[in-house]
């Protein structure tokens, strides 16, 4: 899913989409996703120039702990973890991540 709060270059814009424990995209449009480790995923939201905010929540059996700016430009960090021991897993989640248009 895509959607923007106003349209033109330096608006803020907000995707939001589903992914599997595999790095699929599972609903959404607008991002690609690259599984970089366990419970490690790179969320690339295509139309950003800058990613201002992001969050993100488990699918299922599994627990999201973090979900923040991973380095520059358009790309979201997410981090998937265990619920009973905290431990790196991979697991599927929900995010959505706001930023700065092209």
């Amino acid at each position: 899913m895509r959607s923007a709060t106003a349209d033109g270059p330096g608006r803020v814009q907000r995707v939001s989409g589903s992914v599997l424990a595999a790095g699929t995209v599972f609903v959404g449009t607008g991002f690609t996703v690259v599984k970089t480790g366990t419970g490690a995923y790179s969320v690339y939201c295509s139309g950003f120039r800058a990613i201002t905010g992001g969050s993100a929540t488990p699918r299922a059996g599994g627990q999201v702990a973090a979900a923040n700016v991973a380095g520059a430009g358009n790309i979201l960090g997410i981090a998937t973890t265990t619920s009973s021991t905290g431990a790196a897993a991979d697991g599927g989640f929900d995010f959505t991540a706001e930023g700065i248009a092209l």
